[in-house]
């Protein structure tokens, strides 16, 4: 049964972040200026009570200037604390090795990496100057890129006895069947296909991310229906078109940014808990979550070994600048 609201802003009200009343966690939100990133933000900000370094990462400088704006001021008054926004393309992996290089070059660690940039397209492959596929870049390529760069400072924070937690919000418990000999999806390629394997290839790559990092926990997560400008922001015209009448449609069905945001922190920051979850597969340290920040464990699970180690040599390949 899946928690109530009350108890998951509860939950997240008590929560130690904290190692001691010194020590400022520090998380960075990849696509945190709008939608669901933006709501786990603030929802982290809040809970913190301005206690926490907040990093946020896109495109949009005046969003996250006003998004910073409202955090609140740290309720430790010995704390001096800057939030910040890094302006990055995460549809490029330069850009994206252009940031990382400099966050692991001036930060003491990173306690959580919430991934939840994304794009949705109903339009042929449409492959960006590195010729990946603009959805696939940012559903899975940049995710994956920005984990590998950043886990020397998920690890600082790991050997300081902090959290050390990386959680990419896609659609867990929605994912396809795949082509291990195609997975650029360079043949053959269908906006529906790149949708159904974006969540395939978040589940592999971080179980093999907690595989290789048992220290370190790692999550894929899926929000549900949340009313957001995803479909408004498109760069399909006949998305972004009837954008209105999707969000009319799926209004009874759906929950507001800031109660998802709740629910997802609440499921980043539960698990793993007191009474010994370890992991929602076979490995330690990963886990799948659902839209109330509930444990999936194999729900909608699709590959194994063969299939996380082809990814993960595709991808070191294809992200490689």
């Amino acid at each position: 049964m899946s928690p109530s609201l009350q108890t998951v802003r509860a939950f997240n009200d008590s929560y130690k972040f904290a190692s001691s009343p010194t020590s400022i966690p520090i998380a960075v939100f990849v696509g945190g200026t709008s939608g669901i990133g933006r709501a786990i933000a603030e929802a982290f900000a809040q809970h913190t009570r301005g206690n926490a370094k907040i990093i946020l990462v896109g495109r949009k400088k005046a969003a996250a200037d006003e998004i910073i704006a409202g955090f609140p001021k740290p309720s430790n008054k010995d704390l001096q604390i800057e939030h910040e926004f890094v302006q990055c393309d995460a549809m490029l992996m330069k850009d994206i090795k252009r940031v990382t290089t400099d966050l692991v070059a001036r930060l003491s660690k990173i306690n959580y990496l919430v991934l939840t940039v994304g794009i949705y397209s109903v339009s042929p492959r449409d492959p960006t100057p590195e010729g990946i596929d603009k959805m696939l870049a940012v559903h899975y390529y940049a995710r994956w890129k920005f984990t590998f760069d950043l886990l020397p400072l998920l690890h600082k924070a790991k050997n300081q006895q902090e959290d050390a937690k990386v959680f990419s919000l896609l659609a867990c418990g929605r994912s396809r069947p795949i082509d291990v000999d195609d997975f650029a999806m360079e043949n053959g390629y269908t906006s529906l296909r790149a949708i159904g394997a974006g969540p395939t290839y978040n589940d592999l790559a971080f179980e093999e991310f907690a595989i290789r990092n048992p220290s370190i926990t790692f999550f894929h997560a899926g929000p549900g229906i949340v009313l957001t400008n995803l479909a408004n922001n498109s760069p399909s015209p006949l998305l972004s078109f009837f954008a209105p009448v999707i969000n009319v449609v799926m209004y009874p069905f759906s929950m507001s940014p800031a109660e998802s945001g709740e629910h997802l922190l609440y499921g980043m920051l539960a698990h793993p808990n007191e009474s010994g979850s370890k992991g929602s597969l076979e490995t330690e340290g990963f886990f799948r979550i659902g839209s109330k920040g509930q444990d999936l464990k194999r729900e909608g699970y699709i590959g194994g070994k063969m299939e996380r180690e082809k990814l993960w040599e595709h991808t070191e390949k294809v992200v490689s600048v």
